[in-house]
This record gives structure tokens, C-alpha cells and sequence, in this order.
């Protein structure tokens, strides 16, 4: 299944909500974001532009292994 679809599942269903509560138990946290991890190509940065809408935030790794975020829905880092 796409990864695009899999956090827009995440963040549009309670499926996952007690194993999230359970990870972050020994935590102090008010919003959980959901996103994507993926390499620096122009086709994920393309997919990632076209598929925004149901992630909260991008973060890509170059091929020199520089990491960069290309899309928040807020000021997350």
C-alpha cells in the first residue's frame, strides 16, 4: 500500500490510537503529526506535491545524505 495513503489512514481513523498511546505512555505530548520519510528524487518530490494533502509533514534524504523537510502543515521542526 502506498506510505501516502497508510498516514492518511493514520490521521483520518482511530485504529491506531491506543498503540500510538501505548508507544508515547512515558511522554508529555499534545498533537501527534504523521509523515513521510523518502529519498531526494524529483518523482517523490513530485508524488509528495501531488499527494500533500494527506500528510502532515515530508522529510527527504539526499543522495550526500542531507535531510530536508519539504512540506509541514505546521511549523513542526
Amino acid at each position: 500500500m502506498d506510505d501516502f495513503i497508510k498516514v492518511e489512514e493514520l490521521r483520518q481513523t482511530t485504529d491506531y490510537s491506543n498503540s500510538i498511546q501505548k508507544l508515547l505512555r512515558n511522554f508529555i505530548y499534545t498533537e501527534i503529526f504523521f509523515g513521510v520519510g523518502l529519498p531526494l528524487t524529483d518523482n517523490t518530490e513530485k508524488k509528495t506535491e501531488e499527494n500533500k494533502e494527506k500528510i502532515d509533514f515530508a522529510v527527504f534524504v539526499s543522495a550526500d545524505k542531507k535531510i530536508s523537510v519539504k512540506h509541514q502543515t505546521a511549523t513542526i521542526f
